[in-house]
């Protein structure tokens, strides 16, 4: 994905390389807004041990995406709490399922859930970076989750 970027970008469809693919990407977080000490793009591949974002740079990508005329192939992509994915397991109960989509992540001692909580009243992006983390970790991250649901859906 990296290197088609870069070609697409490139104006040649061809020969896309890292570094360009790396440029585009830092184009595209610096024209949103989001600091340079907030990332490193490494190789694209999300949690890996030379990429590094922050929660806030990561909430500010997917306000990107949400505000996008490609929002709805964007969201049709995302795991459905209580339904599928990575996150079928967790919230089953009436007030979360399905109404928690989002894109989970786990390297060595980092885990982390990502994307949107869609109430009644709006729906709220969240990200959640957790680095250090233990085996109980996963449920208190889905708690965050939930508590964003319950205290913006009111």
């Amino acid at each position: 994905l990296m290197k088609i970027m870069a070609a697409k970008a490139n104006g040649t469809g061809i020969h896309g390389s890292w570094t360009q693919g790396q440029a585009v990407l830092d184009g595209y977080l610096k024209q949103l807004g989001v600091d340079g000490s907030e990332y490193k793009i490494d190789d694209a591949s999300g949690l890996s041990r030379h990429n590094r974002m922050s929660a806030n740079a990561l909430s500010v990508v997917l306000k990107s995406a949400y505000d996008n005329s490609n929002w709805q192939i964007y969201k049709d992509s995302l795991a459905v709490g209580g339904i599928d994915g990575t996150i079928r397991k967790y919230f089953g109960q009436p007030a979360y399922k399905g109404k928690i989509i989002g894109k989970t992540g786990y390297i060595a001692s980092v885990k982390s859930f990502s994307g949107f909580c869609l109430t009644d009243k709006g729906d709220y992006i969240f990200a959640i970076i957790a680095n250090g983390s233990s085996g109980g970790s996963r449920d208190t991250i889905n708690a965050i989750a939930q508590a964003v649901m319950d205290e913006m859906g009111k």
